[in-house]
């Protein structure tokens, strides 16, 4: 059905539910038809959902309704982060579990009721310990009662696997690593059972990542640096695997080929990642996941390739939007897209700029149209003002940058995304231009916690070398080497620290 479509059937089913409102057939039909709109209006998620817990008000035993509700509550989970994803686990659980007083052989709701606990118990939120035990053993029975799903097999690997991590935390090393090892085991048998299936080779790399490469208990940097490339090598054959054994109309058929490209990117095949990229595009010219990917690595071999980063993202949508929780996806995808859109033209606006190139008022026109449609749906967003902060660096107001970087730093997504080290750049860069060096310092030495990013420390090396913190400023400067042994900026930077580490002349 196409958008039009599904907004008559709205209109026509709302109607129907002014005299009929007991009727549970029209109270579905009308959640299914707000589903087709999700593409278009998030809110139309929470109408779905509204309307069949409506028709299971008006009959509780009506099953159809219940596990559309426990599929929107999975998928809404699998499609979210933090505290939104663990509220929709709890929901998740509270579903199935609903559903299986009525249909106590219902392997998914089976599925779900215990996957729940599992997911819940690794975001650290609080389960009771026979919960999760008992969910770990009725996990273990469907693996042999539903052997052909991957995603039952996969819990029962991250259960294991994480329950190693814990045991590793609290000192127990050996404990830990068998039962990290026998997670990998799981899923390793599970994926040799069905060598052909795409999803048990993408749930293979997907726990393998989570592991990481195995090392023994005090790993030189030789043997690092070589069970780190072997691993990667491994990641990038499974990646490929998965991906050989996908069809383009899979569900997952996008995230697996992503996958594989970034596992080619992580083993330095920078050419098979581009290539991927480019396959998956012509199999699915809408995937707006892979436009945003592709034009990542594009950017990063250099500004000579912006121009074709920029085309690649602006593309219009050519075929049906989809529906349901995918709609809100591919709709949060697609404004990714524009940010990074708006992110290179900011990169242009700022070279046009420093050559006083009379294009640069044109350009800064076409971003402050995209920072308002961003500004539409996510005002206050990390990703929004990051760019808004971006533009006022650019324009030569670091201070008020600062403060909107600050801003956007308190809502980012925590250290462990790319979006939280950018602020935190750009931070330490309106810092340095509004005469605060100490935060500059800060935020730069943030960022060296978590991510070796010569960037980061070349400025931190700077304000070292400012403040004569000469001794942390050869640190660094070594740091630096390490990673580019080839360099005229850190070659004047040597130079500099020289100098400043000259004793005084005599008198």
């Amino acid at each position: 059905m196409q958008a039009g479509e599904y907004a008559r059937a709205v209109e026509a089913f709302a109607q129907a539910i002014r005299t009929l409102d007991n009727d549970t057939d029209v109270w579905l039909k009308l959640g299914d038809a707000h589903f087709g709109l999700t593409y278009f209006d998030v809110a139309r998620v929470n109408k779905a959902r509204n309307c069949w817990e409506q028709a299971i008000a008006k009959n509780p035993s009506l099953l159809p309704a219940r596990r559309k509700l426990l599929n929107f509550w999975v998928e809404w989970a699998n499609a979210n982060t933090g505290g939104l994803r663990a509220k929709s686990l709890a929901q998740a659980g509270a579903c199935a579990r609903d559903l299986l007083r009525l249909s106590s052989g219902d392997k998914q709701a089976r599925f779900a009721a215990n996957w729940a606990v599992v997911e819940l118990w690794i975001m650290r939120e609080p389960v009771d310990q026979r919960r999760l035990d008992e969910a770990i053993r009725e996990l273990r029975k469907l693996q042999t009662e539903d052997p052909d799903n991957a995603e039952v097999h996969y819990a029962v690997a991250r259960a294991q696997v994480y329950r190693g991590m814990e045991l590793l935390r609290a000192g127990h090393f050996d404990e830990g690593q068998s039962s990290i090892d026998s997670g990998v085991k799981t899923m390793e048998q599970a994926a040799r059972r069905y060598p052909n299936n795409a999803a048990f080779a993408y749930r293979r790399v997907q726990l393998l990542l989570l592991v990481g490469p195995r090392l023994p208990k005090s790993p030189t940097s030789e043997q690092i640096r070589e069970k780190t490339q072997e691993f990667n090598s491994l990641l990038f054959t499974l990646a490929e695997r998965a991906r050989a054994f996908g069809r383009p109309d899979d569900k997952e058929y996008e995230a697996i080929c992503v996958t594989a490209a970034l596992m080619a990117k992580r083993a330095g095949r920078m050419e098979d990642a581009e290539k991927i990229y480019r396959e998956l595009l012509v199999t699915n010219p809408d995937s707006a996941l892979g436009r945003v990917h592709l034009s990542e690595l594009m950017r990063a071999d250099g500004k000579d390739r912006l121009d074709e980063a920029l085309a690649i993202l602006v593309e219009p949508r050519k075929g049906t939007p989809p529906t349901g929780v995918p709609g809100v996806v591919a709709r949060d995808a697609e404004r990714r897209a524009l940010i990074a859109a708006t992110d290179i033209r900011l990169e242009r606006y700022s070279a046009l700029l420093e050559k006083s190139d009379p294009a640069a008022g044109e350009l800064l026109s076409r971003v402050e149209a995209d920072l308002k449609t961003i500004a539409e749906t996510e005002p206050e967003s990390a990703r929004y003002l990051k760019l808004v902060g971006k533009k006022q660096l650019f324009q030569s107001d670091p201070a008020a940058s600062a403060r909107t970087l600050e801003r956007a730093l308190k809502v980012s997504p925590g250290p462990g995304e790319r979006l939280h080290f950018e602020i935190l750049f750009l931070l330490g860069r309106a810092c340095q231009l509004s005469d605060q060096p100490g935060n500059a310092e800060k935020y730069f030495g943030e960022i060296l916690k978590g991510l070796d990013y010569p960037p980061a420390r070349y400025e931190l090396t700077r304000l070292l070398i400012a403040r004569n913190a000469l001794d942390e400023a050869r640190q660094q400067l070594e740091q630096l080497r390490k990673t580019l042994p080839v360099s005229p900026e850190l070659d004047k930077l040597e130079q500099t620290l020289k100098e400043k580490s000259k004793p005084p002349e005599g008198p």
